[in-house]
């Protein structure tokens, strides 16, 4: 039977409930760091997200993802929030918060935008059959 992997969560009735949930659960956050955000980076980051027009929902899960990585990183999330302001590409932005996005994700449901391929070569031709 083929594994399926997803970034979706998994829904109430496929989950088996057993008296041992609690100890799998205990061990599952054992020796895993716990993050914690300050409210006002979180709201900032949020608000960051929502005035780049995304729905409110959209703007949580990737400020959670945002979040995250940078405290992995150990940057301070404002002051990546006010480099990402400097951008007024939409394109750019979004490759980049693309590639922020993807590092957590697995390879098969990456992110990200396309680039056209300039491959300048020398040795093509013509050929007529």
């Amino acid at each position: 039977m083929a594994i399926d992997y997803s970034n979706l969560p998994i829904p109430d009735k496929d989950i088996k409930r057993d008296s041992s949930d609690d100890t799998i659960k205990f061990f599952d956050a054992y020796n895993k760091k716990q993050l914690q955000f300050k409210a006002s980076e979180g709201d900032a980051v949020i608000a960051f997200f929502q005035s780049r027009g995304m729905e409110s929902n959209a703007a949580k899960s990737t400020a959670l993802i945002f979040l995250k990585q940078c405290k992995l990183d150990g940057v301070n999330p404002l002051q990546l929030i006010d480099q990402l302001k400097s951008i007024t590409d939409d394109v750019k932005l979004t490759d980049t918060l693309g590639k922020i996005l993807n590092i957590n994700r697995i390879p098969t449901s990456g992110l990200g935008v396309v680039l056209e391929e300039t491959e300048e070569n020398t040795a093509k031709r013509n050929i007529i059959a």
